[in-house]
């Protein structure tokens, strides 16, 4: 690794990281404790949840040249296949959440009827997988770490 390339690859990564542990905290929020029927969503606030979920793939997928940049020049092959394996725990809930939201009907529909904790069976995927990015994300830092020679 050269100057600020590996903490900048550190920083996407625990930024991801913090990113998949407050989306499961909202989704555990949604499930507990909103009303039983909450307002409908507005046109102006659907566009703008929308062009926040654009916002994010474009962040994401810059973030992803940025990795693949830096670690494919300065990167060991066992930090970009610690990286690989972490981004497919990433593409994992990704994918477990496009499906969670799919199933709840874009979040209110299933709200109308059901009582709290009604998301509970749809969120154990999603919860199942947080450990295993976590490990993937810690054993990608400290291989790092130890390659710039500080563990």
């Amino acid at each position: 690794f050269v100057g600020h390339s590996p903490l900048e690859v550190l920083r996407i990564v625990e930024r991801e990281g913090q990113r998949v542990r407050a989306s499961i905290t909202a989704w555990r929020t949604l499930d507990e404790e909103l009303p039983p029927e909450p307002e409908p969503l507005s046109r102006g606030e659907v566009a703008q949840a929308r062009e926040q979920m654009r916002a994010r793939v474009r962040e994401t997928a810059a973030d992803q040249v940025t990795i693949a940049a830096q670690l494919g020049v300065f990167g060991s092959v066992n930090a970009r296949k610690l990286y690989d394996r972490w981004r497919s725990v990433i593409t994992e809930i990704d994918n477990e959440e496009e499906k969670l939201s799919w199933r709840c009907g874009e979040y209110w529909s299933v709200r109308a009827d059901a009582p709290p904790g009604a998301l509970k069976p749809m969120l154990a995927g999603l919860e199942a997988l947080q450990p295993k990015e976590d490990a993937a994300r810690r054993a990608l830092e400290d291989a790092m770490a130890e390659e710039l020679g500080h563990r």
